[in-house]
């Protein structure tokens, strides 16, 4: 996204510039008072110094044009952090808008659990999912001003074509091409989900290692293609956190000038307990024993724990980095 008038950062591959502004901007290891890890801390600030320099060559090359910066882990940068962010943006511009896409805190926690299941946890743990709209915003809003934070519902029936990136370059008038858009973090199925959490879970009972995170992904961008519905949880689990955290979300819809309550419909096949998760049909063992080949192919009929389906997962991951070398 880069012409006369609009320039999006380039500062990674991915395009989402999460993880180079939080260790860039990170204050954690600024202070070395022990020997303990000190060798990694030194490393963690070399490399917060070198994303530094890039950021700040990008801002120098976006000129007088109005630029863009995209990551949603932003908003959960300590405020010190969020202050030496801001300091260095108030040396290139002196008008800084922050806009933040408001998702309902039930779907939220849906798609927040994917991510960290995605991302290599095992935690069946949603109450520390919910997003802490107070806690999180009211701290932008102390070191950019409130009078700079804007706050967008995240609706995609809403959205132009159904994306959100149409929708933004909408709001902003800049023109796009909707065959140069590139949709990453596409969301997996239920069924691909209950693999992949059940290999999380069991993978040091498989001496499963953690791989790169180029790694990590071929596996689920291969998990991709079982199809499914998506992953819904039950309202015995969601609403008693929704409940405890009513405060919250009032305080975001009051800024969002609109209701962030959600119908939660349970079905059979909503998600009541971590059981349901580790209970895998018929459908995905039989996937993944084709996947597997012709030793596994009949054994998918057969009484599989999460261990055997940890080893299998296991086994198609290597199959996966085999065929890529």
């Amino acid at each position: 996204m880069q012409d006369s008038n609009f320039y999006y950062l380039d500062i990674n591959s991915s395009g989402n510039h999460s993880k180079p502004i939080q260790n860039a901007f990170s204050n954690k290891t600024k202070n070395i008072v022990s020997d303990h890890n000190k060798t990694d801390q030194i490393e963690a600030i070399r490399r917060g110094n070198h994303l530094r320099s890039i950021i700040e060559n990008e801002l120098e090359k976006a000129g007088n044009r109005v630029t863009i910066i995209s990551g949603e882990s932003i908003s959960i940068m300590p405020q010190e952090s969020l202050v030496d962010f801001r300091g260095t943006l108030s040396k290139y511009f002196d008008d800084i808008q922050l806009v933040g896409y408001i998702r309902p805190p039930a779907s939220f926690i849906e798609s927040a659990f994917q991510q960290v299941v995605k991302g290599g946890a095992s935690d069946f743990n949603l109450r520390r999912l919910y997003p802490r709209y107070r806690r999180n915003f009211s701290r932008i809003e102390s070191v950019f001003g409130q009078e700079n934070v804007s706050y967008w519902n995240f609706d995609t029936k809403s959205f132009p074509s159904g994306c959100v990136v149409t929708d933004f370059c909408s709001r902003l008038g800049i023109e796009i091409n909707q065959n140069s858009i590139i949709k990453v973090n596409e969301s997996l199925s239920l069924p691909a989900i209950k693999l992949l959490y059940t290999f999380r879970k069991f993978s040091s009972e498989v001496n499963a290692k953690r791989l790169s995170t180029a790694e990590e992904h071929v596996l689920i961008n291969a998990l991709s293609d079982l199809d499914g519905p998506k992953i819904k949880f039950h309202s015995s689990l969601l609403r008693p956190i929704l409940r405890d955290n009513r405060s919250s979300t009032k305080w975001m819809e009051r800024r969002l000038g609109s209701s962030l309550e959600q119908t939660i419909s349970n079905t059979k096949l909503s998600i009541k307990s971590e059981e349901g998760l580790l209970s895998i049909g018929k459908i995905p063992k039989r996937w993944l024993s084709d996947k597997l080949g012709t030793k596994h192919h009949k054994k998918w009929k057969h009484e599989l724990t999460s261990i055997d389906i940890a080893e299998w997962m296991k086994l198609y991951r290597e199959k996966l980095l085999l065929e890529r070398r």
